[in-house]
């Protein structure tokens, strides 16, 4: 999350000192006829390939590129690691379900082993799980790349909208002042397209590929952690096993935090 809002507070920075290099005012730069083409156009256009509702949770998206992440690799290991220890010294599973640091996906998990199923039935459960989770990622990312083809295309069209009003007005005697207004139009349609596709929807949705990775892998060791479970393993083998997804760093942090030498 921090890393993401200094990135746009930098971006901002960037934008407005280069702006204000150029002009003594840099209202200049705000032309609500341009934002009404690029913005109102890249809405409707939205709208038009992926309906209203799914347009409102596209754009919800965009606050999940500011969102703190909740859980990461080492603190999965580690829970799962309690997890079985809270088991072999026979503690229920129902009270580890009611302790609210959980991952959602681990409650899931220990659910199945709670009703005793089988392995092959857990290992065929989440299989299907990951797949859905993955085809969701996949989806409402290939919805925000569509999406950020929309606002450099209307820029273009607000550009020819302002040079054909530059044409006619150089035609006429009395028109030459509307030359300049309609001259910034066309210019700054094209800004603003550019500006939203590559700074806003762009990296946003790079940022929400990059989180998808982060969240599948914490996925794949919590499965192979509820595998572990079901079968009984000793804590300290599903330790080493989990720990073999981690990166060296990772697996450094984990063996501090659980004073293994």
């Amino acid at each position: 999350m921090k890393s993401s809002i200094l990135g746009l507070i930098a971006g901002i920075i960037i934008v407005s000192y280069a702006v204000s290099r150029t002009t003594d005012d840099i209202l200049e730069y705000i032309n609500f006829v341009s934002i009404l083409i690029v913005f109102g156009g890249t809405v409707s256009a939205a709208i038009i390939t992926h309906g209203f509702r799914k347009i409102i949770r596209i754009f919800l998206m965009f606050f999940k590129a500011f969102k703190t992440h909740k859980y990461d690799n080492v603190k999965i290991v580690k829970e799962l690691v309690r997890i079985s220890e809270d088991l072999s010294q026979g503690k229920e599973i129902d009270s580890i379900l009611k302790q609210d640091s959980c991952h959602p996906y681990t409650r899931d998990g220990l659910r199945l082993i709670s009703n005793k199923l089988s392995d092959d039935k857990i290992v065929k459960i989440s299989k299907t799980m990951l797949k859905e989770r993955q085809m969701h990622y996949k989806d409402t990312i290939s919805q925000l790349e569509v999406l950020a083809k929309y606002p450099p295309a209307f820029g273009m069209m607000g550009t020819i909208i302002g040079l054909i009003a530059v044409m006619k007005n150089m035609s006429a005697d009395a028109g030459l002042d509307a030359v300049g207004p309609s001259m910034a139009v066309a210019l700054i349609t094209t800004l603003y397209g550019i500006f939203i596709a590559n700074y806003i929807i762009s990296p946003i949705g790079d940022n929400l590929n990059s989180g998808s990775k982060r969240d599948l892998k914490i996925r794949r060791i919590i499965s192979e952690g509820i595998l572990l479970l079901n079968k009984k393993e000793n804590p300290v083998f599903v330790r080493e096993v989990l720990m073999g997804y981690l990166l060296p760093l990772e697996r450094e942090a984990l063996a501090s935090e659980l004073g293994v030498k």
